[in-house]
């Protein structure tokens, strides 16, 4: 029998790529077929590997990393992602486009960004020495995102 993180869900992603990777849980798997789409978008957009860097976690797992605190990335509804070859600011800018996400981070320190579909008004940040700050126009202009 295959490994289950083999399994395709769509065609250029598995579900590895997006199961929790704590060692404690199994490989645990929960996402948005909808994120997997933009992905997919992002994907044929700029003909290029895209990186999953975090998507689900386990409820062990969000507890280490965001101290038990409710996480889009908990309920499958988030993923950070890199896109080798292709700058930072250039997959901001498409991300921000795609109307449907409704939670997009700039990450310059990780060299990644962060997208969700919370149940809310949009929220567009950046991460600054470890915190999350609202992406005013100087940090768009400082960020070359503007």
């Amino acid at each position: 029998m295959a490994d289950k993180n083999s399994i395709k869900i769509s065609e250029n992603f598995t579900r590895g790529d997006f199961a929790c990777n704590c060692g404690y849980c199994g490989g645990e798997f929960k996402m948005s077929l909808a994120l997997i789409g933009i992905l997919e978008h992002l994907k044929a957009k700029f003909s290029q590997e895209v990186r999953i860097h975090r998507a689900y976690v386990c409820e062990y797992h969000a507890k280490e990393l965001f101290g038990g605190n409710k996480d889009y990335h908990r309920l499958g509804k988030a993923v950070d992602f890199s896109i080798d070859n292709v700058e930072l600011k250039d997959i901001f800018k498409e991300v921000e486009t795609l109307e449907e996400l409704t939670g997009i981070g700039f990450v310059p320190a990780k060299g990644l960004i962060h997208i969700d579909m919370r149940d809310k008004e949009r929220n567009v940040f950046v991460v600054e020495n470890g915190a999350k700050v609202d992406l005013t126009p100087e940090k768009r202009s400082r960020y070359g995102l503007d």
